[in-house]
């Protein structure tokens, strides 16, 4: 490990691990065009995010990883291409609904000009299941164009 630089707010290393199967699942990516976005790992495995030419590249890619001894389980593919407009964000139809909702009541104005009540009754719902819904529109929002925390994979060795 090669210490690059030490600030008051930490320091930088580099570590490199040439035999890890990581390493090699992200030479393999590079390989077949598979472009890697984001990943985190919670130290049992890796959540990726991955941007995969087609679903051909990404069976192949899969069957290296399994070559490998890497685990992948894909959790969603989304084909930016062919996805209609009203889906851009990953939204379901109830979550717009009620983001345009409290859009066009003032939800989001400070002060507001509609509470959350309010709009639950419009749409005829609790108030308890527009706020959960709310909530969900909002991180698949954020998580969809802010932070990409949309998990493609989850890549395990064993």
């Amino acid at each position: 490990m090669k210490r690059l630089s030490s600030k008051a707010s930490g320091t930088l290393y580099r570590s490199t691990h040439a035999d890890l199967p990581t390493v090699a699942v992200y030479n393999a990516a590079i390989e077949h065009d598979v472009l890697v976005l984001a990943g985190s790992s919670d130290g049992d495995g890796w959540n990726v995010r991955l941007r995969i030419p087609d679903r051909e590249a990404l069976s192949v890619f899969c069957d290296r990883c399994a070559q490998l001894g890497v685990d992948v389980s894909v959790r969603s593919i989304r084909d930016r291409n062919e996805a209609p407009l009203d889906d851009e964000f990953g939204l379901t139809t109830s979550q717009r609904e009620l983001l345009a909702l409290a859009w066009d009541r003032g939800y989001f104005s400070i002060p507001r000009d509609a509470s959350l009540s309010e709009l639950a009754a419009e749409l005829g719902i609790s108030q308890q299941a527009a706020s959960e819904r709310l909530r969900r529109g909002l991180r698949t929002m954020v998580s969809n164009t802010v932070c990409e925390d949309d998990v493609i994979a989850n890549c395990r060795s064993p």
